[in-house]
């Protein structure tokens, strides 16, 4: 009996000795893992940081300082790593995850901050480069088109000529002036109402409709053929999905009883009557005079 009650007396004091050891945080090592956490992610070391974010943790359980940093940093590391293999809107979350930690560290949230920022100008140099080389792409191709298609012309207006047709100087009936203006389609015969408007000026081609947005085309190169005026255009919001930023397109001029009309070759069944920038203001169009 005396062994017995021995022993377990023994085991007592021991496991007291265990429970008053496991209540004790060490407050010094605490804060220190925590200052060189911080000290490692400002130099950039944050596989250190996290070391250290995770010792503090391990010595004050459940701490909710500690919990936050490593949470943060976990997050940011990830947020790097995503952006690396060009994983942008996962990359994107995590980092916003790190700003959004409220009870961590400010100068975190700072750097995380940072690189969302960072990685929206390269978003955006991306994206503006993209679309710079789609525009010289289209625009070298159009070039080559178009050369290939006046050679053929002359080609066709030479052998026209040779066989003792007429040039295509003595052709031209019109000159471009005859076709700048505003016109206007109406969808009764009455004329009460137009649901299409459009302008030719000097520099560009507008056609808009009635309660909507226009479509513009910047003029880069015309000629005309009897009464038809070819206008080489940049768009950068085509008509219809079948048009590219940078085209061709047709306007034909017809003449009837003194009244001019225009035909474009991508709808080729409106018929658009020439009207006053006063007319136009008064079917309610609210459009720039950039024609007169």
């Amino acid at each position: 009996m005396r062994f017995f009650k021995g022993n377990y007396i023994s085991l007592v004091v021991f496991s007291l000795i265990l429970v008053g050891c496991g209540g004790n945080v060490d407050e010094s090592f605490y804060e220190k893992t925590i200052e060189d956490g911080l000290d490692y992610f400002a130099v950039e070391k944050y596989s250190e940081a996290e070391v250290q974010f995770e010792l503090a943790l391990k010595e004050k359980e459940d701490d909710e300082l500690a919990k936050a940093l490593l949470a943060q940093t976990v997050a940011f590391r990830k947020s790097l790593k995503l952006f690396e293999e060009e994983n942008f809107d996962e990359g994107f979350i995590q980092a916003k995850t790190v700003v959004e930690t409220t009870s961590g560290s400010t100068s975190i949230s700072n750097k995380a901050e940072e690189l969302i920022n960072n990685q929206n100008a390269i978003q955006e140099k991306i994206g503006k480069e993209t679309e710079e080389v789609h525009k010289n792409g289209a625009a070298e191709k159009f070039a080559k088109e178009k050369a290939e298609r006046e050679k053929k012309e002359k080609e066709e207006a030479d052998q026209h000529a040779e066989a003792g047709g007429l040039t295509n100087s003595e052709k031209t009936k019109y000159e471009y002036s005859d076709f700048i203006g505003y016109y206007l389609h109406f969808d009764s015969s009455d004329r009460s109402h137009s649901d299409t408007v459009a302008g030719i000026g000097h520099n560009q081609v507008v056609v808009a409709w009635w309660g909507g947005e226009g479509n513009e085309y910047d003029i880069l190169d015309k000629s005309i053929e009897d009464n038809t005026l070819t206008i080489d255009y940049y768009t950068s919001n085509p008509y219809t999905e079948d048009e590219r930023d940078y085209g061709t397109m047709k306007i034909i001029l017809n003449e009837t009883d003194g009244e001019h009309s225009v035909e474009f070759d991508f709808d080729p069944e409106m018929d658009f009557y020439k009207v006053s920038y006063e007319e136009i203001l008064s079917y309610d169009y609210s459009i720039i005079d950039f024609v007169n």
